[in-house]
């Protein structure tokens, strides 16, 4: 019983330990009308999706999505740059606009997230006084 228990014990710390490793850091700063996403990773991260979205919820429950992009699934993965720089409402060459952007307001929280294969990252941020600020507090 022992070693059954301190199996499932070391597969979950494995479940753990590898989840961990298949984020990278991004960061977000600017301006509320030139916000700027940062991939961090000194890895080649290949990006196969990005989308803004906030923590309301529409009457469906769903949450709102305010910009989203995606590279095409009928293309070659192997075609997809090394993209480092993203900014909000500028779609990068190679990917499709799902979602048209939105208007960011100030005092209002966002959330981002940046898919890439197994890999993703996230954050939260805020425009105050017209400057885009990072607040990983509330996400």
């Amino acid at each position: 019983m022992t070693t059954n228990r301190n199996f499932l014990i070391l597969l979950c710390l494995s479940f753990t330990i590898s989840s961990c490793s298949d984020n990278f850091e991004s960061k977000v700063y600017g301006s509320a009308n030139k916000i700027v996403f940062e991939i961090l990773s000194s890895n080649y991260v290949k990006v196969g999706g990005f989308a803004v979205y906030t923590k309301l919820t529409d009457k469906s429950g769903l949450v709102q999505k305010l910009w989203e992009i995606k590279f095409p699934s009928n293309l070659n993965w192997n075609k997809n740059k090394d993209l480092k720089i993203i900014h909000y409402g500028i779609t990068p060459k190679g990917f499709l606009q799902t979602v048209e952007p939105v208007l960011l307001q100030e005092s209002t929280i966002y959330t981002y997230s940046i898919e890439a294969g197994k890999y993703e990252s996230s954050g939260c941020f805020y425009i105050k006084n017209n400057q885009v600020i990072q607040d990983n507090i509330h996400c």
